[in-house]
């Protein structure tokens, strides 16, 4: 029953994950659990990579009381994404697909983060500078 239930809502996050067509996802198409990690992996990697440019780039727009302001927050942001996630994902904890729904949650929140830091820069634009 144990397997039916994670197996259940596994399937539910990563329709959520993917837009609700997994097809749409590449990772999908992987043979083995491994694989699919490992693709979960490089797509929250790839996720990372677009936040932290989006972040830089939005610190250099700031004044310093601003920066400071920023830092603290996404300090706090990246510790909550962390610990949501591995919550999110402990359904599955002790299993084969753990990694991968922690890597797909924390890959769902980055991007969502990313465009939250773009709203932002965007909408201080006319304030600061």
């Amino acid at each position: 029953m144990r397997r039916v239930v994670i197996g259940a809502v596994a399937c539910g996050l990563l329709s959520a994950v993917a837009g609700g067509t997994p097809q749409a996802d590449p990772c999908r198409t992987r043979a083995s659990q491994l694989e699919l990690t490992q693709c979960a992996d490089r797509q929250l990697s790839a996720s990372d990579t677009v936040l932290n440019q989006t972040y830089r780039k939005l610190l250099a727009d700031l004044d310093d009381e601003h920066r400071v302001l920023l830092q603290k927050a996404q300090r706090a942001w990246v510790g909550f994404r962390d610990a949501d996630c591995d919550l999110d994902a402990s359904t599955a904890l002790g299993g084969s697909m753990y990694g991968m729904l922690v890597s797909d949650c924390r890959t769902a929140m980055t991007n969502t983060r990313v465009k939250e830091l773009k709203a932002l820069r965007t909408s201080l634009a006319d304030f600061l500078r």
